[in-house]
């Protein structure tokens, strides 16, 4: 298994305790997280409700009422103890919860084709290359069809602006962003096929999330195989 910052980040409850103020906190926090949901209930809103859906890494469960909202059955898995517990404190228990689980995304702990659909957000970006296959390998392999992850995109205001800030010195050298084309052909790799991308904001952000089927599962309700955009 691959090691990265992620790994081990997230197990020091300090780091956790201050994850969503960092994040998420003040005026700019709110809209990210409203955002985001958005981009992703817009994928949510392509398939049945009542699905039994695995979030992997649930992090502080951010996605977890929207999922309860629609009648889903969440399991929320994640590497960090610590991630988990603060889940469960902001999280109705008696609503949509079957439980949790503390595991690695590179070797899940699930029978193939456990989970009517998978959610993976803000964790793929950070994995070095082969982890990143190996993780969308196993999310392929528990889900019976639909997938729901997040990547970055190159052609965004967002991506163009931080490359400049990175060449006038004024900001760390950046993560890989991807065109439509590279992002596809990597979750191909992984036996994945695109059915619908978002962008959280059109043009200005380079957080793209994608509604993903696995390869020969039924198709995703209501959607047609080609991608709402090109690259």
């Amino acid at each position: 298994m691959g090691e990265y910052k992620a790994r081990g980040h997230y197990q020091d409850a300090r780091i956790v305790e201050g994850y969503e103020e960092k994040r998420f906190s003040g005026l700019s926090g709110w809209l990210r997280i409203h955002l985001e949901r958005r981009a992703v209930k817009k994928a949510l809103a392509q398939l049945q409700k009542g699905l039994s859906i695995l979030d992997m890494p649930c992090g502080t469960g951010r996605f977890a009422s929207l999922l309860i909202e629609r009648g889903d059955k969440l399991v929320g898995a994640d590497i960090s103890l610590k991630m988990i517990q603060f889940a469960k404190k902001r999280t109705d228990l008696s609503r949509g919860i079957l439980g949790s689980v503390r595991c690695d995304a590179e070797a899940l702990p699930f029978r193939d084709g456990a989970f009517d659909c998978l959610l993976c957000f803000r964790f793929l970006p950070h994995l070095p290359l082969q982890s990143r296959e190996r993780v969308l390998r196993e999310l392929a392999r528990v889900s019976r069809g639909a997938l729901i992850l997040d990547y970055r995109y190159k052609y965004a205001f967002r991506s163009l602006s931080r490359w400049i800030r990175h060449r006038l010195g004024l900001a760390k050298p950046l993560r890989p962003r991807y065109s439509l084309s590279q992002i596809s052909r990597e979750i191909q790799r992984a036996g994945l096929s695109l059915v619908k991308w978002t962008p959280v904001v059109w043009l200005f952000s380079e957080k793209v999330v994608l509604l993903c089927r696995r390869a020969g599962s039924a198709k995703a309700a209501g959607h047609s195989d080609t991608p709402a955009d090109g690259d």
